[in-house]
């Protein structure tokens, strides 16, 4: 399961009524093939749950790829650093420092203005 994509949205790149019915066809849990990859769709909240929670190291880490290598900077950018002890260090830093209670009643008048 190495190259494998993660746990993935899948409503980006299809309807919701057509993500309902494929659900309805394959069952809660099922995968497409998105380019090369392999990606697992799960749409329903228990199964959800169950990843998120139960599994969640499984899914945590995200494949490896050059253009994931060259936008992120080596895999130092949040979004595409592997699951470890860099992404916990940096997974602190943004809890306690960009998304803290504080930090958003700081910033919340910018949200009101969007």
């Amino acid at each position: 399961m190495a190259h494998n994509w993660p746990l993935a949205s899948f409503s980006w790149f299809q309807s919701y009524s057509q993500t309902v019915s494929m659900a309805d066809k394959f069952g809660p849990v099922f995968t497409v093939k998105l380019g090369v990859h392999r990606v697992l769709v799960v749409s329903n909240s228990e199964m959800a749950k169950e990843c998120l929670t139960t599994n969640d190291r499984v899914f945590a880490s995200r494949p490896k790829a050059l253009a994931s290598e060259l936008m992120g900077y080596n895999y130092a950018n949040f979004g595409f650093a592997q699951y470890g002890p860099y992404w916990s260090h940096i997974r602190k830093i943004i809890v306690h420092e960009l998304v803290s209670q504080h930090r958003l009643q700081m910033l919340a008048h910018i949200r009101v203005l969007k």
